[in-house]
């Protein structure tokens, strides 16, 4: 990359995740879509939020924010999705441990679930075949009832935690707590 000392900021908004395998714990389908599952969520996550800390944060001495794209899921477990609440769970430690590893001024960290928004994520869950019961109820009734948060409004969200600078680094903020 060209070095441009003329940001005063650089932010990484990392949203990169897959379902994975949706279905019983106790039936995942091998340990290579075991391995796709974490190369994909993981892996890749964490390889991208390193890498941009150490060439804007380190090389060029650019503030930067990490905003790790969350959910729920990194909290709190829910049938039938253990790869992604696993994988969601990870990113979010990890990203709390960047953060109190860059303790200065220079890097932010934040977890940020964005609530549940109408996405082909969410459509490929309402059409699971494998997915708890409840949960497929709850994602139809939700694309029915059009009670998903609309994009732009957790987005804002977002815009306004890290312009306002009113996060602690490492937090989890869900869309609700704001």
């Amino acid at each position: 990359m060209k070095q441009n000392n003329n940001y005063e900021r650089a932010i990484l908004i990392n949203n990169a995740a897959s379902l994975g395998y949706v279905g019983p714990s106790s039936e995942l389908p091998s340990p290579a879509d075991l391995k796709g599952s974490v190369d994909f969520n993981i892996t890749s996550s964490v390889w991208l939020s390193s890498y941009f800390v150490r060439y804007f944060g380190h090389r060029h001495k650019i503030k930067c924010n990490v905003v790790n794209m969350s959910s729920i899921c990194a909290v709190a477990p829910f049938k039938t999705m253990a790869m992604y609440c696993a994988g969601k769970a990870s990113r979010d430690m990890w990203h709390k441990t960047l953060a109190i590893e860059e303790s200065d001024d220079l890097v932010k960290v934040l977890n940020y679930a964005p609530g549940a928004i109408e996405t082909d994520m969410t459509e490929a869950l309402s059409q699971s075949t494998t997915l708890d019961p409840e949960l497929s109820i709850y994602y139809r009734k939700s694309k029915q009832d059009k009670t998903y948060i609309q994009p732009a409004e957790t987005a804002n969200v977002l815009v306004n935690l890290i312009m306002d600078d009113i996060y602690k680094s490492g937090d989890h903020i869900d869309y609700w707590d704001v």
